[in-house]
């Protein structure tokens, strides 16, 4: 990961998909803290980036509710669920 931060920049989609992955290894392990932060890391990097829209966006947002509901922590996962079925907004 410091290697794509320094190369790419810690905004960079690459370097974002790499934090996301992260996550996700910890959050299988259970080291649930670790990925909690990481998860938050790339969703904000990912929404400035790509948009909540995005797909990349949206599987980490999936991942963070995910995370949630492991910890014992409803409440926050279905805010995060109310945003990830919000109705869209148009493109034009």
């Amino acid at each position: 990961m410091a290697g794509y931060e320094k190369a790419l920049g810690v905004d960079h989609p690459d370097t974002l998909a790499t934090v996301n992955n992260m996550a996700v290894v910890f959050r299988r392990q259970g080291q649930y803290e670790k990925a909690l932060g990481l998860y938050e890391r790339a969703l904000a990097g990912r929404e400035k980036a790509l948009g909540i829209d995005h797909p990349d966006t949206q599987d980490t947002l999936r991942g963070l509710i995910s995370l949630h509901q492991s910890m014992g922590q409803t409440e926050q996962a279905q805010t995060l669920q109310a945003r990830l079925y919000a109705p869209k907004s148009p493109h034009n």
